[in-house]
């Protein structure tokens, strides 16, 4: 098979992927972020690096994000929501986060494969991120929940710029909030 052969069947899957998103815990968590003081992500490996990704653009909308473990991270606070994603829901490091922070009061989302995790359990908001293809999944599944967690925090970005257009200019704000230092 050629590369462009193998990007073809890996957008192919995330595309069918998107439509097992569901919208109503979607929304959930968007409206959660939109009323959230500050926004926290976290996520191990290749999820951290999602999440990572998604509170940079998080930020260049306009919003309080930050990524748990970065130097220049705030307080978590009751008025704040953290939002984890872990494809089995047991990563012990996320898991000690998620339930610092419920000790805190604040609000937890999960993205996540399994809601009955210790992290789903723990979360407000959960949303359930599924593949159409289990055998194809599970044979690269960390690979594949990376994937997945990417579109889901691009999916999320989707439904958060219509809500946030009256106060963020994608040609002004976004430029602003950009490093042009280098």
């Amino acid at each position: 098979m050629k590369t462009t052969q193998y990007l073809g069947e890996i957008l192919k899957e995330l595309s069918r992927t998107v439509d097992l998103i569901s919208d109503e815990e979607a929304e959930k968590l968007v409206d959660k972020i939109l009323e959230s003081k500050k926004i926290f992500v976290a996520g191990a490996g290749r999820s951290g690096f999602m999440a990572k990704s998604f509170a940079m653009r998080m930020m260049h909308m306009g919003l309080d994000a930050y990524v748990i473990g970065e130097t220049v991270t705030p307080n978590y606070e009751k008025e704040d929501l953290l939002i984890i994603g872990s494809g089995s829901g047991e990563t012990k490091s996320l898991v000690s986060m998620a339930e610092k922070a419920q000790k805190i009061g604040g609000s937890i989302a999960a993205a996540t494969i399994f809601p009955e995790s210790t992290i789903g359990q723990l979360a407000d908001i959960t949303v359930k991120l599924l593949f159409r293809d289990r055998k194809w999944f599970l044979e690269r599944f960390a690979v594949s929940f990376c994937r997945i967690v990417f579109i889901f925090y691009s999916y999320n970005e989707a439904i958060l710029l219509p809500s946030l257009s009256p106060f963020f200019s994608l040609e002004e704000d976004d430029k602003k909030k950009h490093a042009f230092l280098f």
